[in-house]
């Protein structure tokens, strides 16, 4: 999982339901109504997606954080986090074609550093010996 690569954006995790926010200036703490819901962008609804996966992975909850990550990339496939973090879980689940694709997703964008991040990954031990994931890994930059 990634662990503080820094290629995109600061990643804070919500504390809001993705998808909905108090809006400026309205309400106050208690519960949120329908005239004081905002609609979230789909960008900060896969960003809130990917650290509840990573919340939940952290305890162990594999299911439930694959399900967080999948959301998160369904909203944005372009947020390199979810598809690292995507490409992770199809990893460990040794299902190397759906992660070797990911990885490509996140490899067009930001390449630099990449193999090493892969290399220092316990995700990827299932499928490291998988000729067609080392064929992937060669075409990397270093």
């Amino acid at each position: 999982m990634i662990k503080g690569i820094s290629w995109s954006g600061d990643f804070h995790p919500a504390r809001r339901r993705p998808g909905v926010e108090r809006g400026p200036g309205l309400g106050g703490g208690g519960p949120a109504t329908d005239d004081s819901l905002v609609v979230i962008s789909a960008e900060r609804a896969a960003r809130e997606a990917n650290a509840a996966g990573m919340r939940l992975l952290k305890r162990r909850r594999v299911k439930q954080a694959t399900a967080a990550f999948e959301r998160a990339y369904a909203l944005n496939p372009a947020d390199l986090h979810a598809a690292y973090n995507l490409a992770c879980m199809r990893a460990r689940a040794r299902n190397v074609a759906a992660a070797i694709e990911l990885l490509r997703t996140v490899a067009a964008r930001h390449p630099e550093g990449l193999a090493r991040q892969i290399a220092g990954d316990e995700d990827f031990a299932a499928i490291r010996g998988d000729p067609a994931f080392a064929r992937f890994l060669r075409t990397l930059r270093p």
